[in-house]
């Protein structure tokens, strides 16, 4: 219910249905980026790989923008 309110925020213009179609496409993003990541952390080559594009992508931004939350 927390999701919802959330995305209430963001798209107050949303019917009912379209809250409900947005927080099912949001659990099921969320479950999908779970898997992958634990799919990754469980294979040793693909979860150095994982590490190092981290590592790059910080090296090249390493101050993101602060979070609005």
């Amino acid at each position: 219910m927390k999701a919802a309110n959330e995305i209430r925020k963001l798209y107050p213009n949303l019917t009912d249905e379209e809250l409900l179609e947005a927080e099912e496409n949001l659990d099921r993003y969320l479950e999908h980026t779970l898997r992958l990541y634990e799919r990754i952390k469980n294979d040793p080559v693909e979860y150095a790989r994982f590490t190092k594009l981290l590592a790059e992508s910080k090296a090249r931004n390493p101050d993101p923008p602060a979070s609005s939350a």
